[in-house]
């Protein structure tokens, strides 16, 4: 089962999750993230031919929309953060490069659980996130990750994890921001399923 070994690596301080450095909000796409894998592949093996202690690693795997590294000991977290940081991925602009980092998976933002369903015909997921962020000036839309999506005859429904400031933002508005023609309403929930903002 994948993540089986990575709440003891949180534990021991030997989980890894690969951020664009600068911009913890940004999510990697899967060919970013094969391309990294693939990159780090090579870079074990060309450390495994020059003799030496090689790294070995607990598992490794997307989870959250994030690529973690669970490592077997401290030598072999080091060498993959070292490795990881030297690498550059292409960006989504052109010419665009984005540099790349590991971090101790306690740095990495937590985003919230949050559901809204948009009646009428279904606009679409750019749509959606123009309208809501134009209307919407205190949202950071580019933070978010999109879990799930379902349209049907009656509008469309998403669950997105959002940051902490947006989902502020939201409750600020009684959870009803502006959209399009009117509001909509989100329900807001922290990763226990609880609602966000309550203990």
């Amino acid at each position: 089962m994948l993540g089986a070994t990575f709440k003891q690596a949180e534990e021991q301080d030997l989980l890894g999750v690969v951020l664009v450095k600068g911009q913890p909000y940004k999510t990697l796409t899967r060919p970013q993230i094969n391309w990294i894998r693939g990159k780090l592949l090579t870079a074990l093996l060309e450390t495994a031919r020059a003799g030496g202690d090689t790294p070995v690693f607990e598992e490794s795997g997307v989870r959250h929309n994030r690529f973690h590294l669970s490592c077997t000991d401290n030598e072999s977290y080091m060498w993959i953060e070292d490795t990881v940081g030297s690498l550059n991925i292409e960006g989504d602009g052109e010419g665009e490069t984005l540099a790349l980092e590991l971090v101790p998976a306690s740095e990495v933002p937590r985003l919230l659980r949050a559901e809204v369903f948009v009646s009428g015909p279904p606009l679409g997921v750019p749509n959606f996130l123009t309208l809501i962020q134009s209307q919407n000036k205190t949202l950071h839309t580019e933070r978010w990750v999109l879990r799930h999506q379902q349209s049907t005859d009656k509008g469309q429904f998403f669950v997105w994890g959002i940051d902490q400031e947006s989902a502020c933002a939201i409750a600020a508005k009684n959870n009803q921001p502006h959209f399009g023609l009117g509001r909509i309403t989100f329900r807001v929930r922290s990763q226990a399923g609880d609602e966000a903002g309550t203990t």
